[in-house]
Parts: C-alpha cells; structure tokens; sequence
C-alpha cells in the first residue's frame, strides 16, 4: 500500500506544481506571449481552448519529466543542479525535435503546432525549457520541503 500512498503524493506533487507554474507563467506574467510576440497564438492555445489544452499539457509536461527523471536515475545523479540541468537538456532535445519537424515541413494552417512553431520560432522551445524545468522545480522543492521535510542544511 505503500506504493499507492507514494504514487498519490507524486501525482499531487506535480499537478499543484503544474498548476502554480501555469497560472504564474500563462496567466500572471505572460512568458509565453511575450517569448514569442505572438499573443493570438498563446489566448488560441491557453484561453480559447482551455478545456483541451490544459490537459494536454498535463500530459506532456509529465511525459517530458518522466523521460529527465528516467535519465537522472539512469546516471543516479543527486545533485539538484545537474538534476535541473538534465531537465533543460531533455526539453531542449524533446522541443527542438518537435521544431525541426514542424519546421521542416511547410505551414498547415491547420494545425496549432505548426503555426506555434513557425510564429514563435525557437521561442517556443526557450518557453517549454522554462516552463518544463520550473515546473520540476516546484515540484522538487514542494517534495523536499513540504512532504518529507528533508533537512537541506
């Protein structure tokens, strides 16, 4: 049962990181809209389409950490720094991957994804970067400093 308690908190853990990250960063300050210059393309994605979007992304966010986290246990690295580190590198790979592909093909006006990346350029891969890594952060720091009260000092 101790799994299921475990799983339970992480999951929490990471959808109240998610939802601080994505209020402060979408909704409060904006990053997106002002990384890309392309405010229609950001109200599209986080205000008209809310409903679709959001747990999307709960979905990729996760899917891009749980890829860092199985490379940080793979190296069975510890230090948080190079945990952050490992973070921002496998967004950079993810994103840029996801860039070039859409990049790499002409613009359907059809599909968010391919106006996003053409409109924000490699912003939008800076944007995911920052977002995924803070979002780890959060989520890290809520960990250590809110449910297991890990003494860091």
């Amino acid at each position: 049962m101790a799994i299921f308690r475990e799983f339970g908190i992480l999951s929490l853990c990471y959808l109240l990181s998610f939802a601080l990250c994505t209020v402060l960063l979408v909704y409060v300050l904006n990053v997106p809209g002002l990384l890309s210059g392309k405010q229609n393309l950001v109200d599209e994605y986080y205000k008209d389409n809310f409903l679709i979007t959001i747990p999307l992304d709960i979905v990729l966010v996760f899917a891009y950490l749980l890829i860092a986290q199985l490379i940080i246990y793979g190296f069975g690295t510890k230090h948080m720094l190079v945990r952050f580190l490992i973070v921002a590198l496998t967004t950079t790979a993810i994103s840029g991957f996801f860039y070039n592909m859409y990049i790499s093909s002409p613009l359907n006006k059809e599909s968010f994804f391919s106006r996003w990346f053409y409109g924000a350029g490699i912003y939008a891969v800076l944007y995911d970067i920052i977002y995924v890594t803070l979002v780890y952060a959060v989520m890290v720091y809520i960990l250590i400093e809110q449910v297991y009260k890990v003494n860091t000092k």
